[in-house]
């Protein structure tokens, strides 16, 4: 019987390559894919873990309320739940991105539980009418599995420059007072629409959509853009997805 042993310091160089350094590369500096030839000002507005049907379709209405697109990370288990409301995404001119499907952490699932778990949801998306183009992992955790498996999908990851924790039920005021410390130039902003069943405290989609609601007639005001990102191909969304769009 063949027994392979690995020592303690191979073990950590392998773990290195195969999660940390690609997710701290991805985080830390590929984290934004604008070129700095982009207008500075310009902020991507992004909202994972939904949908959800308390908080989406109002999200949504403040969204059209300001002409505002954005994207949408889906979990493939939630766009199977509320297929009605992915469908209202995608037809109110939004991007949809894919989420995984069981929204694990990626560091916690192996090589084969990752491909299982990406077809599993791209499937899902797929079943649907979408073929998203940006990717963006559980957690923001990326290894070599979840790479290799949105490059064969033909897709690129796409992490983020603000994250505010406004998956904690902190309210609206600290939502907006969090935005308003982080935003810069150009931002990948990170909020969610829903945290039920993804790690998300009750009730904390409230606090985002209220700072929401507040933060984009603010941000206008102060000389920014909203801006969506190309490459995404909505297969039976309306409206041509794959384009810029500024507001």
């Amino acid at each position: 019987m063949l027994v392979l042993t690995i020592s303690a310091g191979t073990a950590v160089a392998l773990w290195l390559i195969y999660a940390l350094i690609p997710t701290c590369y991805y985080r830390y500096w590929r984290h934004n894919p604008w070129e700095t030839a982009t207008a500075e000002r310009s902020l991507l507005l992004s909202f994972d873990d939904g949908p959800d049907e308390r908080y989406t379709p109002q999200l949504l209405h403040i969204l059209a309320r300001y002409q505002v697109k954005a994207i949408f990370f889906l979990p493939g288990f939630k766009a199977e739940q509320h297929s009605d409301l992915v469908r209202q995404i995608a037809g109110s001119g939004h991007q949809i991105g894919f989420h995984g499907y069981c929204h694990r952490n990626p560091w916690a699932m192996g090589w084969i539980r990752t491909a299982r778990d990406f077809r599993r949801g791209i499937g899902v998306l797929h079943r649907q009418g979408i073929a998203p183009f940006w990717y963006r992992p559980p957690h923001g955790m990326i290894t070599l599995a979840n790479l290799l498996c949105a490059h064969r999908a033909g897709m690129q990851p796409l992490l983020w420059t603000v994250l505010v924790g406004d998956w904690r039920n902190i309210g609206g005021d600290e939502v907006l007072a969090r935005l308003w410390r982080q935003v810069a130039r150009r931002e990948v902003i990170c909020l969610h629409d829903s945290g039920e069943k993804t790690g998300g405290e009750p009730g904390a989609p409230s606090g985002t959509l209220a700072a929401v609601e507040r933060f984009i007639p603010q941000a206008l005001a102060a000389g920014y853009r909203f801006v969506t990102l190309g490459g995404a191909v909505e297969a039976k969304a309306d409206g041509d997805l794959g384009e810029d769009d500024t507001r």
